[in-house]
């Protein structure tokens, strides 16, 4: 998802986001992706960062419970993607 963000910004609207939050404002700005999604995508973003980077202590059962529920989000934003890139 950062990555998408972060190609999207540059390639099609030579911006280099400080951040992954700074892509999903660009891509805000840019119509990519609704003001709704922002904060959806922001707390995925913030999410993937607590377990990557260690920032605290995930339980084994909110990671699934977000696995198992939540997933419908990244189709959202993959969905979006499709339809700016068409």
């Amino acid at each position: 998802m950062i990555d998408v963000i972060f190609h999207l910004c540059a390639k099609h609207f030579n911006k280099a986001p400080t951040d992954a939050r700074n892509g999903l404002e660009i891509l805000v700005e840019n119509k990519v992706i609704g003001d709704n999604s922002f904060f959806v995508y922001s707390q995925i973003i913030g999410f993937r960062n607590r377990i990557v980077h260690g920032y605290q202590q995930i339980s084994d059962e909110r990671i699934y419970e977000i696995v198992s529920k939540e997933l419908g989000d990244f189709q959202k934003f993959i969905d979006s993607i499709l339809e700016f890139i068409k």
